[in-house]
């Protein structure tokens, strides 16, 4: 995807959800590849498994501070 602009709600369509969700519940590892360009003085999100307000797992990157965060439950 290329997005810009400040909306960044990306989701798959359900037979494609239905698809990841498999090859991930029979795999013990996977990897997330992304590239991105940040301002520095933004904190995003580069990648995020959720659903409505439950945060399974997240990847976010904060230019103010020059680091990388992990959050999972």
């Amino acid at each position: 995807y290329y997005v810009s602009g400040e909306h960044r709600d990306l989701r798959l369509n359900s037979k494609v959800y239905e698809k990841a969700v498999g090859l991930l519940r029979n795999n013990s590892e996977f990897t997330v590849a992304a590239s991105l360009r940040q301002e520095e003085s933004n904190v995003g999100t580069i990648v995020s498994f959720a659903h409505g307000t439950n945060r399974y797992l997240e990847l976010q990157s904060s230019g103010r501070k020059d680091e990388i965060r992990f959050h999972y439950k």
